[in-house]
């Protein structure tokens, strides 16, 4: 019983922190709000307010346990003497009155189990409880550029922070389960406030059983905080409308703030606040919403902008070059997540409504009667439910995960609540129903969802948990390099682990650049295409030269130019190389010494499509006698083309030269690869079954230096052994 012990102090001591800092803000504020309204904004306006302090203790070095402790007492002890004056919550309508006390907390109790549960869903188990873990193990936040996750702001995950130091990893996802909880209430208040508590009654049973939205709230995800905070800050925003009380503006202005801090997704959010209120061409009320928002995200943007030179990083990096993540990367991540293996458009109702697989998450049949909202556009409070929900709606263009449709819902399902008016209560009696997991296995397969029976040994551990955990594969998987690798030794693998449940370093190959250069590597020893079998010698006229440029002329969409060494001649014999020689690249300056450090299998490549005037150059640092170059490729850059230039006392110029292609048969470059791989820090291989080359590492483990140290669940765990 410790560990629920633990678990539950660390969940109710943080959500008590929030509900607490929210409190003394509406109080310090003077807002009138109704019970239910205080519950609700109290615990997201206050998630905001522990949140952004968590975040400063964090980049201070000081997420500790002996910090929050008190951070989080005194907040309780100010809430139990400042109390926000209190309105008089509207009375709702029959069947309201007795079926929705029992609805909301049955379906509130019945998810409460599965986020008590051990903590174990994708995400959750891999980079976001794994970086809070890491927080808690350094006592706060630290570089970490090789995963690009890390550079994503983590407003919600400070809250997690706040709760894992207390509680472990359960005590994370019963927080956001308190999100989706406190969504539910300000679906009440604010059915109530526009006038129509019944529909508010609805809607907050509508939000809290559609299949997605509860299993993300029992997880350690962030999505059900997202649309929490969107939906508060509407709230704050209609209260502001109705009431014209001032103190609302830096309230909305601060979730506008924190919904950028939990997710960038949620840019929105700044959009609807300032737009909300330019409307009066008040100066002084568009800067009471901008003040407090820019606050709010300036840990997040100044943050990156020092660590990765990015202050949005991992995006735009064709404004904000720099050396984490690939630009070429960053274009086939976004076509990938505006894809979804081809999902078609006209599908895409259905496999929200019945499937959920391929977008990763099931919204459930109620999805399908979301047309009847636009009944209510003729009341303005259906425009501005439906004028929010579109906004939110904006960035699921960009990912059409189902994840990302999770803040439209709640302006949507309160709008489709409003058009239903006596079908209300029946319709989401029987949304409350789908939501048994016997019942979604009925009507749909999705990928993630609330499935089997429910969890109540493991959430309450009577089967302890280490025990629980031992039946998943992922992380007994997770134990196996806990147990075999050595602290300090980085592991490569092909995809993310149960990192919530590692101390060791993991590299994976596509969160980073230096993953893809890793990838790049193990790819040389597996593709032929990627094996530099091609020199081609750029002959010209001897002559006395300081430096020489290799220019790119062509331009392809999907091409990248890679070069694997870049040599200069004289003679027919090759320069040299001296340490004074200075070389430099543009794009990618970073990794250019790849391109001259004598190593077939390491490569300088561009980071981005082929495309005229990108430039390897080399300073010689004095005069030097020329007459060739040669660039050692691989054929992978079928449309690599160059100029050729050389800087004399009169500067650069171009040169015309003669080109001849010379096939080369690669060594064996296998032990090459991993020798380099060790060079890099990396001193063990995880190869799970699927993964690209696993058979290749299992039938010939001695061609890359390879010892196989332990196996689990089709996992294999290489150690890379010296040459």
């Amino acid at each position: 019983m410790a560990e629920l012990a633990a678990v539950l102090w660390g969940a109710g001591f943080t959500i008590a922190s929030c509900w607490a800092c929210g409190r003394v803000l509406l109080a310090a504020l003077r807002l009138r709000v109704t019970r239910t309204e205080e519950l609700a904004l109290g615990y997201v306006a206050g998630a905001g307010v522990l949140s952004f302090v968590v975040t400063l203790l964090a980049l201070s070095g000081s997420a500790r346990a002996e910090v929050f402790l008190p951070v989080g007492l005194a907040a309780i002890a100010l809430a139990a003497f400042h109390r926000p004056p209190r309105e008089a919550d509207s009375r709702l309508p029959s069947p309201w009155d007795r079926l929705l006390p029992v609805a909301f907390a049955g379906v509130a109790g019945f998810l409460l189990l599965y986020a008590l549960a051990p903590e174990f869903s994708p995400d959750g188990i891999g980079y976001r409880m794994g970086l809070v873990a890491r927080y808690a193990r350094d006592g706060g936040m630290q570089p970490v550029p090789h995963n690009f996750y890390a550079f994503l702001s983590q407003g919600v995950e400070m809250l997690f922070l706040f709760a894992f130091v207390f509680g472990k990893h359960s005590a994370a996802a019963v927080v956001h389960w308190a999100f989706l909880v406190a969504l539910g209430l300000s679906l009440m208040a604010g059915g109530r406030r526009i006038g129509a508590p019944g529909a508010g009654s609805a809607a907050a049973l509508f939000v809290m059983a559609c299949p997605l939205m509860a299993v993300d709230a029992v997880s350690a995800y962030n999505d059900v905080a997202v649309a929490s905070i969107a939906f508060a800050l509407w709230l704050a925003l209609e209260k502001w409308g109705q009431t014209r009380s001032f103190g609302w503006l830096p309230v909305a202005g601060m979730l506008a703030g924190f919904a950028y801090g939990a997710k960038y997704t949620a840019f929105p959010a700044l959009l609807l606040a300032l737009g909300w209120v330019a409307r009066g061409r008040n100066a002084a009320a568009v800067a009471a919403v901008a003040l407090p928002a820019g606050l709010w995200m300036a840990p997040w943007i100044l943050r990156n902008l020092y660590w990765y030179q990015n202050p949005v990083a991992p995006f735009l990096n064709s404004l904000f070059e720099n050396q984490y993540v690939f630009y070429s990367f960053e274009m086939d991540y976004r076509q990938q997540m505006r894809s979804y293996e081809g999902m078609v458009w006209h599908g895409i109702p259905w496999e929200l409504a019945f499937e959920g697989g391929q977008l990763q998450g099931l919204i459930g049949p109620l999805i399908l009667l979301t047309p009847l909202a636009l009944l209510t556009l003729r009341s303005p409070s259906g425009r501005s439910l439906l004028a929010a929900g579109g906004l939110f709606l904006l960035p699921w263009f960009l990912n059409l995960g189902a994840r990302f449709l999770l803040p439209t819902i709640p302006f949507v399902y309160l709008a489709l609540a409003s058009s239903l008016g006596r079908l209300a209560p029946a319709v989401a009696v029987v949304q409350v129903l789908l939501l048994w997991p016997p019942a979604v296995a009925r009507y749909a397969e999705p990928s993630w969802a609330l499935t089997g029976s429910v969890p109540v040994s493991a959430a309450l551990r009577l089967t302890p948990e280490r025990e629980w955990l031992d039946q998943q594969p992922a992380y007994r998987i997770a134990r196996m390099v806990e147990e075999y690798v050595p602290p300090g030794a980085a592991v490569y693998a092909q995809n993310q682990l149960a990192e919530a449940y590692l101390t060791r370093e993991i590299r994976v190959s596509y969160q980073s650049a230096s993953g893809n250069v890793l990838s790049a590597l193990l790819w040389t020893g597996l593709l032929e295409d990627w094996a530099p079998s091609a020199e081609t010698r750029l002959a010209f006229d001897r002559q006395d030269v300081e430096g020489v440029r290799l220019v790119q002329t062509a331009s392809h969409a999907s091409d990248e130019w890679h070069v694997h060494e870049l040599k200069a001649f004289a003679y027919g014999r090759e320069l040299p190389r001296e340490p004074h020689w200075r070389v430099r690249a543009q794009p990618n300056p970073w990794s250019v010494p790849d391109a001259f450090d004598h190593s077939p299998v390491t490569r300088w490549r561009a980071g981005r499509s082929l495309a005229p005037g990108q430039f390897l150059e080399v300073d010689f640092g004095g005069i030097v006698r020329l007459d060739a170059l040669a660039v050692l490729a691989a054929p992978v850059q079928r449309s690599a083309r160059y100029r050729l230039e050389v800087r004399d006392s009169t500067g650069w110029r171009p040169v015309e030269h003669q080109e001849a292609v010379v096939a080369r048969s690669p060594r064996a470059l296998r032990r090459a690869v991993t020798a380099e791989m060790l060079r890099k820090g990396i001193g063990y291989l995880l190869v799970e079954e699927g993964d690209f080359g696993a058979a290749e590492f299992i039938a010939a483990p001695g061609e890359w230096g390879l010892s196989p140290i332990s196996s689990e669940s089709g996992a294999v765990l290489y150690r890379i052994d010296p040459q």
